[in-house]
């Protein structure tokens, strides 16, 4: 409690000199040096005009309903965990509808949020082994096979509590035909939760765990860092044969009173990061594979 308090001290400074500056205030979930390097980019063209807010994805969202119940959410873009708190957020009316310069030119499957949110990127979720670990026969090929006795005490997955990518995935998986008994199969075989996802990759890595239910990009940082030293990587991706899991990075726009200034900053942080998705073609070679399930989720959750 003391640290919530002291964060939100913190955030009420960091607003205030941001009103008082023309700055903007941006509330950032995502990898340190990802986030580090987009602020970067953007001030070396726009200048210092941005205050950032850095995070993880549950604390963000914790973060951003604690101050809208206690009377206005003090950023003015909110970017990272998933779509799920946006659709709320859309809901309550505290999102500002904004298109950005190229949203006509990301993919279809992106184009949610009827302009109040726009994904500026997606990741996948999907099962990651530890191949010295799983035998060729047990190796899984679709999500029913984590039921496998091969997979008994054997899985690791985030805190659904702690991490809004973990409660995304955990809600599509339920989504999904069979996904309740998937869960309940998990459930009774025990499953090692962690707090964080980079957690439950980290001890499929060390060999504690054989296989976990997690983002591939953090799977493929770990890998690419043990490439780069002249290792074989021990973790591999798999793709089950049902889809793996989209799950969007949404960016928006938060209702507020702001100058013309800090609107037009906003506007044009906005539009960096759509430009940004719009040119990452790489995408397009796993989305068809990944969209179905997401989407069977979205249609399931939001147009009942």
């Amino acid at each position: 409690m003391k640290k919530m308090f002291l964060a939100f001290l913190l955030t009420m400074f960091i607003a205030s000199f941001a009103i008082s500056s023309d700055k903007i205030l941006i509330y950032i979930s995502g990898p340190e040096k990802m986030v580090s390097m987009i602020e970067s980019m953007f001030e070396k063209k726009h200048g210092d005009v941005i205050d950032v807010y850095h995070t993880g994805s549950g604390p963000l969202q914790q973060k951003v309903w604690t101050e809208m119940m206690a009377g206005s959410i003090q950023a003015d873009i909110i970017w990272g965990a998933e779509p799920l708190m946006y659709y709320s957020l859309m809901d309550v009316g505290v999102l500002q509808a904004y298109y950005p310069e190229e949203y006509d030119e990301l993919y279809y499957e992106l184009k949610v949020g009827d302009g109040h949110f726009t994904a500026t990127g997606i990741r996948y979720g999907t099962m990651i082994v530890n191949k010295t670990e799983v035998s060729a026969d047990d190796f899984p090929n679709s999500w029913m096979d984590l039921k496998n006795e091969a997979f008994v005490n054997q899985i690791a997955m985030a805190d659904a509590s702690q991490s809004a990518m973990a409660f995304a995935l955990f809600a599509a998986l339920s989504e999904m035909d069979n996904g309740k008994e998937l869960l309940e199969s998990m459930g009774g075989n025990g499953v090692f939760v962690t707090r964080m996802n980079m957690d439950a990759i980290s001890v499929v890595q060390t060999g504690e765990k054989s296989v976990c239910i997690a983002p591939s990009d953090g799977a493929y940082r770990l890998m690419k860092s043990q490439k780069s030293k002249g290792m074989d990587p021990v973790l591999q991706l798999c793709w089950p044969e049902e889809g793996a899991i989209l799950i969007q990075r949404p960016i928006a726009l938060v209702k507020k009173t702001r100058s013309d200034q800090q609107l037009e900053t906003a506007e044009l942080f906005m539009d960096f990061q759509s430009l940004r998705l719009a040119k990452n073609y790489h995408h397009n070679l796993v989305l068809k594979r990944c969209a179905r399930i997401w989407i069977l989720f979205y249609l399931r959750m939001f147009r009942r």
